[in-house]
């Protein structure tokens, strides 16, 4: 993880970032202005749409997805186009992947790579990626992603016997993502136990795992409570956890005014004796990866190997 010096230099250069929308906001943000017939789509019971799924497949770029469901269950939410899926507000508008935590088959949103999405005024929650183990509650697969006044809460990324997990909260493959006024609590990056090898995987983001962006902004959020958990195994060698909030790849990761707290990456055991170990109980940084901390608390973090 590389950081800079000059902590005036630093808040010069991040607050240039955070006044200057990220290319797809200004692309995505020009389209909806040009786009007369734009359309609010009301999703829930009695209303036109039951599904998410059901409104976006009619929707154009520039629509609105508006859920009024209290609590909505619905999986595997593909999006492709240039919307807003917007609820009440994170207390009154829950959409999960199903009833229970770690019970469902799928995550809740994937935005694709031609995706250019907004997302506010909701709860995310009791999304479960087994198997792939790229995000238990959002996958960016490409394209952007705003969160705007959300809290995504309570997924679950976890992998098959031996696997490696990557953001129990939010996977970022490619693609832009701001998140604002927001909350990350409580989701888990959870590795594979033992795989035909003996190997226990490694676990990377238990908040939120950025593989590939230019530049991800977090601005006025709470990240908290979220886990990065690595696989028991018979055999050293991975059984690793890094970032129980965080963990950046690459790319440059821009964190102000928000709070990392509560935190943990936790190494799997290893029954030779030499568990995983653990790196970054809040933010874990790679050597191609920048991260900018302007006015953000991290503390009470927890790094411990297996």
């Amino acid at each position: 993880m590389k950081t800079s010096g000059s902590l005036s230099s630093v808040l010069r250069a991040v607050l240039r970032l955070v006044r200057r929308p990220l290319p797809w906001v200004v692309v995505a943000l020009a389209c909806f202005a040009t786009l007369a017939d734009a359309a609010t789509r009301n999703v829930g019971s009695g209303q036109p749409y039951a599904t998410i799924a059901a409104a976006l497949a009619a929707s154009s770029d520039g629509d609105v997805i508006n859920v009024v469901d209290p609590v909505h269950t619905e999986a595997d939410i593909y999006v492709s186009d240039a919307v807003t899926i917007q609820g009440q507000g994170a207390s009154a508008t829950v959409v999960q992947a199903h009833p229970a935590f770690a019970v469902a088959t799928a995550r809740v949103f994937t935005v694709a790579s031609s995706g250019r999405v907004v997302i506010r005024d909701m709860t995310i929650r009791h999304g479960n990626d087994p198997g792939t183990g790229n995000g238990g509650g959002i996958y960016l697969s490409g394209g952007g992603l705003l969160l705007d006044r959300v809290v995504v809460t309570l997924n679950r990324d976890a992998a098959a016997p031996g696997g490696h997990t990557r953001g129990g909260g939010i996977y970022v493959s490619m693609g832009g993502l701001r998140i604002r006024d927001s909350i990350i609590s409580d989701n888990v990056a959870e590795a594979g136990d033992i795989g035909i090898d003996g190997y226990g995987g490694y676990a990377s983001g238990g908040g939120i795992y950025v593989s590939s962006t230019d530049v991800a902004e977090i601005v006025n959020t709470t990240i908290s409570g979220n886990q990065a958990l690595g696989g028991d195994g018979t055999v050293a060698g991975y059984s690793f956890a890094w970032g129980g909030c965080i963990s950046q790849a690459w790319g440059t990761l821009n964190l102000v005014n928000s709070v990392v707290r509560g935190n943990q990456a936790i190494g799997g055991t290893v029954s030779n004796g030499f568990g995983g170990p653990a790196e970054g109980g809040g933010i874990y940084g790679g050597a191609n990866g920048w991260v900018h901390l302007v006015n953000t608390t991290v503390s009470a973090n927890l790094a411990q190997g297996g």
